[in-house]
């Protein structure tokens, strides 16, 4: 998971989405990751990957 408090995390999200866009990494590159926004979000997303 990426937790992307407050957008601290929007520079390699972009980052990485240039790279898929130059054709760099393959899109389903993003399948190896999650991103959440709150920690509300984030115990969801644990719980659900952890059962």
């Amino acid at each position: 998971f990426i937790f992307n408090v407050n957008g601290y995390w929007d520079p390699l999200l972009k980052l990485i989405e240039n790279q898929i866009s130059e054709g760099f990494v393959q899109s389903n590159n993003k399948n190896f990751y999650s991103i959440v926004n709150t920690i509300d979000e984030m115990e969801t997303k644990l719980i659900q990957a952890l059962s």
